[in-house]
């Protein structure tokens, strides 16, 4: 029945309005946003004409607390895993292709768990069926304690963001899935600038969102850092002015 089709959601939600309901209180113990599954099934039929269905259910990033950041790609509070990508390969005509995404991870004093892209390509004569059961596509995991909300999700089908539920795919055509990341805690000034220079570096962050959320100064490809000392305390100036 549709009233309880998505009913684990429930969960998650109360989860983050418990913490956000705590977070003044107990600051050190709660836990922000935290994102989670894009779940979706593919169904068709393999060459030899068997008929194939598979559930996949890439994860979004975990919640930062006020004692550390985020797991990238790792959901809270339930443990469902993700198919593997060579085992999906071999038992379907599908070609999968997964990164971290970047720019996702809610920015603060201790950053949210980024979340990923997964994309899915048909490899098949037969046109296969996707349906999909999204989650934050609107509301992206809040941030705590003037930390900020990680990335939302999306699905695209073949680039466009409009689209049918169920989705058919021909030979050739493709869904790509971004998850949500999770939110952050603290304020995003007060992060470790090696932290960020961290997360830079490892493409966690890109420069244009590394300076506007964390107030750092990237000149040529060099992490400036006395340079962003001074560009923080500008920016915390104007902030305690007004």
């Amino acid at each position: 029945p549709v009233p309880v089709f998505a009913r684990t959601r429930t969960g998650i939600h109360i989860s983050t309005l418990v913490n956000a309901a705590l977070a003044e209180a107990v600051p050190e113990h709660v836990q922000a946003g935290c994102g989670h599954n894009i779940i979706f099934r593919v169904v068709g039929n393999r060459k030899d004409g068997s008929y194939f269905a598979m559930t996949f259910m890439p994860k979004g990033g975990m919640g930062a607390t006020g004692a550390r950041d985020g797991w990238d790609c790792t959901v809270y509070p339930t443990n469902c895993t993700m198919i593997a990508t060579e085992v999906a390969e071999t038992r379907a005509p599908v070609l999968i292709e997964r990164e971290i995404a970047q720019d996702t991870a809610g920015p603060g004093r201790e950053r949210g768990g980024s979340g990923q892209i997964v994309k899915l390509i048909s490899l098949s004569d037969d046109p296969l069926t996707l349906g999909f059961r999204p989650n934050f596509i609107e509301h992206p995991p809040i941030g705590l304690l003037k930390g900020q909300a990680g990335a939302s999700a999306f699905v695209e089908v073949n680039g466009s963001r409009e689209r049918e539920d169920p989705v058919s795919l021909s030979k050739g055509e493709w869904v790509t899935v971004r998850t949500p990341g999770g939110g952050g805690i603290g304020d995003p000034l007060e992060r470790p600038l090696d932290q960020v220079e961290a997360d830079w570096l490892s493409g966690i962050i890109s420069t244009e969102h590394a300076q506007a959320a964390y107030g750092v100064v990237i000149h040529e490809e060099k992490f400036n850092y006395e340079a962003s000392k001074q560009e923080r305390q500008k920016r915390l100036g104007t902030i305690s002015v007004t």
